[in-house]
């Protein structure tokens, strides 16, 4: 059985925090080819992920574990189409359908979501 602690999440956060990324994942699927990708990314306030959509097929779930985020989709021409934050208090799962452009962005330190999406 595979498990995720609190500590294990805080140390994952201090690793992603002394990185220049500011971001390191955990995967939890053994290879690339695993037909569900799980895994676990620490995010720091600073981090970039540019805005990108998967192949055909693909959605993708994020489920807030600690911190704030905000989940941002794009219309066809750059533009923010949505904006969703992730907190404990509010919203903690947002799943983007097939096709749709997207980043995240972490809002607050030692935050960390898991992701589930079709691979590879």
């Amino acid at each position: 059985m595979k498990t995720i602690s609190t500590p294990d999440l805080a140390a994952l956060s201090a690793q992603a925090a002394a990185r220049p990324r500011q971001r390191i994942n955990l995967n939890l699927h053994a290879v690339l080819e695993d037909p569900i990708q799980r895994l676990v990314n620490a995010l720091e306030p600073g981090t970039y992920i540019r805005p990108h959509r998967h192949g055909p097929g693909v959605w993708e779930a994020f489920i807030l574990l600690r911190g704030r985020a905000a989940v941002l989709t794009f219309d066809e021409d750059g533009r923010v189409a949505e904006r969703v934050e992730l907190a404990a208090d509010g919203v903690v799962v947002a799943e983007l359908a097939e096709g749709t452009r997207h980043t995240i962005v972490s809002l607050a330190p030692d935050t960390a979501v898991f992701e589930i999406k079709p691979g590879p």
